[in-house]
């Protein structure tokens, strides 16, 4: 065990070692050792600041070409994001023949793609060549300003004129800058060919509509909703609004709840006004009439008639209508002339005796007794028979009392005891004994002390053998 524990420890503190030595070595970084600067990270996380030798600048940052930008380009000397317009640089042709064999000529280069976004400028498009003397030459013809550049965007400058000498050549006029279409990227108006820099994107110039009653040549030069409206000669035409379509006025009468015999007050009301030749309306908006006078309503009065129908029968009833309906006045019940079936007319009731009474006595001889339940109706049969009867006729035995009624005490029965002879126990309604159950209960309580003196000594020996 112990020997596991340094072989443990062993190999923990050589990896530990390990690490040590590999967090404190210079790293390469694209290909270039990092200098590790001792100072406070950007952060302020008090861990060591690495930098590239030979670094880019970034975004902001002066540069002398794109090559210089860590990204985007190099513009006007800056490092510009890339998503700006990427930077033209100026594009020149070869140089030309040279003017002269001897004593001075020129050569002569052309401009094939202008400078734009911050690219690099052109460069000189003239340049002296053959400046050597002509042998056998006494007299040289010096050259004129027709050797000096015509292009547009050169500087001033002096090349030779063939005899030794310099010409003097002024600067051109600049160039027309590049201009961009409408929908590229732009950063100033100047920028745009056609319409104005608006969002960064070079976007037409929309024309201002005119308002009613400016002068216009046509409908497009009015304002949305409005027209050219042609007048006595074309100076007199100006913007206005159409004229309205032909619509007939649309309205009705309010309705009015009056009080029975009496008339209430409608209004009026149009929702739709006239336009054009369209036509008016009965009324003007808002004007009041009275209302047809209400009549009141009158209810319905009918009636059933009367039939007589035999006992236990029904007989046939006729509706009657003495006033009809009117006005919204409530309905009768049944139309004038329906029938109906009347209830059935029951017959009279009979009269009915109750139950008889007990017996006034058990035996020798009593009485029992019963009464009118129902009188009989008007038209019924009456009650027959007595009221009365006799009852329990036969002669009585002289034996009053049962063997034991309405139960009693318990009997005392002898019962042997345990020392011979016996004694007297009340016999439980089960009819067991209890003394046999006494014993048993006795000899349960014994065995039961037995057996928890033989756990004590069991206990003293299983103690002995664990010490």
């Amino acid at each position: 065990m112990s020997k596991n524990l340094k072989l443990l420890k062993k190999i923990t503190c050589i990896l530990g070692v390990a690490f040590l030595v590999m967090g404190m070595a210079p790293l390469p970084v694209g290909g270039k050792v990092a200098e590790r600067v001792e100072s406070v990270s950007p952060k302020g996380l008090g861990l060591p600041n690495f930098q590239l030798n030979g670094s880019k600048a970034g975004n902001g940052q002066p540069c002398s070409g794109n090559g210089n930008c860590e990204s985007g380009n190099c513009v006007d000397g800056t490092c510009q994001p890339a998503d700006g317009p990427s930077p033209v640089d100026c594009v020149v042709s070869d140089w030309s023949a040279c003017s002269a064999e001897c004593g001075g000529g020129t050569q002569t280069r052309t401009i094939t793609q202008q400078p734009a976004n911050g690219g690099a400028a052109c460069p000189d498009l003239s340049q002296s060549c053959n400046t050597q003397a002509c042998a056998g030459d006494d007299e040289c013809t010096p050259a004129g300003q027709e050797i000096c550049p015509t292009e547009c965007g050169q500087s001033a400058s002096t090349p030779s004129d063939g005899c030794g000498g310099t010409v003097t050549c002024a600067a051109t006029d600049d160039c027309a800058p590049t201009c961009l279409p409408n929908g590229e990227t732009c950063e100033n108006d100047g920028d745009c060919c056609e319409g104005n820099c608006n969002g960064n994107k070079c976007k037409a110039v929309v024309a201002q509509c005119k308002p009613a009653g400016g002068p216009c040549g046509g409908n497009t030069d009015c304002c949305p909703g409005l027209i050219c409206i042609i007048g006595a000669d074309p100076e007199n035409e100006k913007c206005g609004y159409p004229p309205p379509p032909n619509v007939d006025c649309v309205g009705s009468w309010s309705a009015c709840e009056a009080v029975c015999d009496q008339s209430c007050t409608e209004t009026f009301t149009i929702t739709t006004p006239k336009s054009g030749n369209g036509a008016a309306c009965e009324a003007e908006n808002g004007a009041t009439r009275q209302s047809e006078i209400v009549p009141c309503p009158v209810d319905c009065v009918g009636s059933w008639s009367t039939c007589e129908a035999e006992c236990d029968q029904s007989c046939t009833e006729t509706f009657t209508i003495t006033t009809e309906a009117s006005n919204n006045g409530t309905a009768c019940e049944a139309a004038d002339g329906d029938e109906r079936q009347s209830e059935i007319v029951p017959c009279p009731g009979s009269c009915a005796w109750g139950e008889w009474s007990e017996c006034s006595a058990a035996c020798g001889g009593g009485t029992q007794t019963r009464s009118i339940l129902t009188p009989a109706e008007p038209g019924g049969a009456e009650c027959t028979g007595p009221n009365s009867r006799e009852c329990n006729t036969q002669a009585c035995t002289g034996d009053d009392e049962d063997d034991n009624p309405g139960g009693g005490e318990t009997p005392v029965v002898p019962v042997t005891a345990a020392g011979g002879g016996t004694s007297p126990a009340i016999i439980p309604v089960t009819g067991v004994d209890y003394l046999p159950f006494a014993g048993l209960q006795t000899l349960s309580m014994n065995i039961g002390l037995m057996l928890f003196g033989v756990t004590m000594v069991l206990e003293g020996i299983d103690r002995k053998r664990s010490k």
